[in-house]
């Protein structure tokens, strides 16, 4: 009953919805940008004139386009002109590092690129017609492939059809009532899989998609929704809390549906955001990049006192939801397990990878080809799932995904770097991920450190106020004695910690972490002075690798909260895990 969520949609494609849009809504206004509008039919017109381009450079169908994805109009002419010639768009941020971009484009053995200085002399172009592509025009090829953070240390392209992302699109539309007299505001990046709604849930009903400069304005921000008149906002939670805090005592009446999704939702910013929205409908959405966009949703009426966070919620339409244990068979009402994603939104998979994608997107016997996104929920009694996060190094910074393995890998590409390890520490009121830092010879400052990352990482990895470096770690600690350490503890695992200095025993600790050592016994007073990100990433590695003849013996006075760690061993199939007093 839960996943009995059957609707009928017409299969067509996303560059079909477009063009039906702009016959029947020629001179209303598609897209604007600051002063500069334009109407369905120039923008129609003007994406086939891409098209046209394209096709005469060789692209054809089936071919990934490159697209340097600015927020302006002419890079939404170029998405739509990359889709009719039957060919799929890789959007990627401007800002990305260099090394990140190229990475993308090799990967993706994109057969063109699609830069900002181009469109000036395409639109000079004389020819091109929809009509003279559509026959390239189809449900099942691919619209696009985003790239998303990758745990072995690249990003990694999830890649999308039209059928998958229209399904998602045209339920929400449905939902929430979105028509042609609606404005929606494009807050997200391009390369952000947020950003597909927002096109293509405007023009594909008519809509308008009202395009900002940054989201990073908040002024600017509120001034746009006043002036234009903003019916949907579509981002995630945090920069909805920074909004309603910067506006203060003023009320925005246009708002009718604000979509949050991509991140915990603060269980105080629903009330606040009826504060300043009275009419404005709240829905929390949730799902992966793997399954376009969304799968799941709720609509946050009222918060019950009782809640510890947002229900997760009920699935979009012809979209499944399932809680499976490790065996991946169904697990009974309350009882905790990983969420799988079914139905007709399920990615292809991701490109180019073959390995990753047989890792992640798997033939269940009973429910069929399914998604398994890592993350754990609890279905409820009442028909809800609660979402509890996930149990991996995959974290959320601001609605994006990031996986701690990739920021590992880029820091030890530096010539000093002999081994770094990532932690995340969300405990406080600022997003922090902590690196730390094993030099081979000579430790380097933080700062230097940072500007290194920054030539790989996007900036949403990055930021100051997010990577904290504490090099300093290990500073007076030769690489060598560690080394040496370690040989010892393979000959003679057990290791009684008492019997070391304070600081060499916190150093110690983390080597055993960073070399994923699993035969080892820790019998001793609670570990102090370690960094609690640190210490959780300790026993986290200790608990979750190891060899499967092992033995793994922690005294729990060592573990704030040995619940959540029994929660971990379940998902443990092999060896042995004793737990003493």
């Amino acid at each position: 009953k839960y996943n009995n969520v059957e609707m009928d949609f017409p299969d067509v494609s996303l560059t079909e919805l477009f063009v039906k849009a702009a016959k029947v809504y020629p001179k209303k206004i598609a897209v604007s940008n600051g002063s500069y509008e334009m109407n369905y039919e120039k923008l129609n017109i003007l994406s086939d004139k891409v098209a046209f381009y394209l096709n005469n450079k060789g692209v054809k169908k089936g071919d990934l386009v490159y697209i340097d994805a600015t927020r302006s109009i002419d890079t939404i002419v170029g998405i739509l002109g990359i889709l009719k010639v039957g060919a799929a768009y890789v959007p990627v941020d401007p800002e990305f590092p260099e090394g990140r971009k190229e990475y993308i484009k090799t990967h993706s053995k994109c057969t063109f690129e699609l830069y900002t200085d181009m469109y000036e002399d395409i639109y000079k172009t004389i020819g091109g017609n929809a009509f003279e592509y559509s026959k390239e025009w189809s449900s099942d090829a691919l619209a696009y492939v985003i790239y998303t953070s990758g745990s072995t240390g690249q990003p990694k392209g999830v890649a999308v059809t039209h059928k998958e992302a229209v399904n998602t699109i045209l339920d929400i539309n449905s939902k929430f009532h979105i028509n042609e007299n609606d404005k929606i505001i494009g807050i997200s990046s391009l390369s952000f899989d947020l950003s597909v709604y927002d096109i293509f849930g405007a023009l594909s009903t008519g809509a308008e998609l009202v395009q900002i400069e940054t989201q990073k304005d908040l002024n600017a921000l509120k001034r746009v929704i006043k002036e234009k008149q903003i019916t949907v906002w579509n981002s995630v939670p945090t920069l909805m809390e920074k909004f309603v805090n910067e506006i203060n005592g003023e009320y925005i009446n246009s708002l009718k549906v604000i979509l949050l999704s991509g991140d915990w939702i603060p269980l105080s910013l629903p009330d606040k955001i009826k504060h300043k929205f009275n009419n404005a409908k709240i829905v929390s959405l949730g799902g992966a990049t793997e399954a376009a966009i969304w799968s799941i949703y709720y609509e946050i009426e009222k918060v019950n006192a009782q809640w510890k966070s947002i229900p997760y919620g009920k699935p979009l339409s012809n979209q499944k939801i399932y809680i499976l244990n490790f065996q991946q068979t169904l697990c009974p009402i309350g009882v905790q397990g990983e969420i799988y994603i079914g139905g007709k939104s399920v990615a292809e998979g991701y490109c180019n990878d073959d390995e990753k994608t047989k890792a992640s997107f798997i033939i269940h016997p009973q429910f069929g080809r399914l998604y398994k996104t890592g993350d754990f929920g609890v279905m409820h009694k009442e028909s809800y799932i609660e979402f509890l996060g996930r149990k991996d190094d995959q974290v959320k910074v601001n609605g994006y995904r990031v996986e701690l393995g990739e920021i590992e890998f880029c820091l030890e590409k530096d010539e000093s770097v002999k081994k770094a390890i990532v932690v995340n520490d969300f405990t406080g009121e600022n997003d922090v991920i902590r690196a730390y830092i094993l030099p081979k010879t000579v430790l380097r400052t933080s700062d230097y450190y940072r500007k290194f990352a920054m030539k790989y990482l996007p900036d949403y990895m990055t930021v100051e106020n997010l990577l904290k470096f504490f090099c300093d770690f290990f500073e007076d600690f030769n690489p060598g004695k560690a080394e040496d350490m370690l040989k010892i503890l393979n000959i003679n695992p057990k290791l009684r910690l008492k019997t070391l200095s304070k600081g060499t025993k916190e150093k110690v600790q983390l080597i055993l972490a960073m070399s994923r050592q699993a035969q080892l016994y820790l019998l001793d007073e609670p570990i102090g002075g370690v960094d609690p990100a640190a210490r959780d990433y300790i026993l986290r590695t200790i608990i979750t690798n190891y060899n499967e003849d092992a033995s793994v013996i922690i005294s729990t006075h060592l573990i704030a909260d040995v619940e959540q760690v029994l929660d971990d061993v379940i998902f443990i199939q092999n060896g042995q895990i004793a737990l003493c007093r």
